[in-house]
């Protein structure tokens, strides 16, 4: 189902919270809030606002001390 960003709610190289809102995003008239599956720093935003995405793309890229991760 494709969904639309809405709002990027972090920017390249903010430290979040594992929780923490990063994305909201609009799919079916709903929306939905993507929350972080880690603690980390945001490496790359991989959509801007406004941008139409498919099921399963990747929203944002992390960097933690061990490997590059993907929410």
């Amino acid at each position: 189902m494709p969904c639309k960003i809405l709002k990027n709610e972090v920017v390249e190289g903010q430290t979040v919270e594992k929780g923490a809102p990063l994305v909201v995003i609009e799919s079916m008239k709903m929306e939905t809030v993507i929350r972080s599956p880690q603690k980390g720093v945001v490496k790359k935003l991989a959509h801007k606002e406004g941008d139409i995405c498919k099921a399963g793309t990747v929203l944002v890229l992390f960097e933690d001390a061990t490997e590059t991760t993907e929410a």
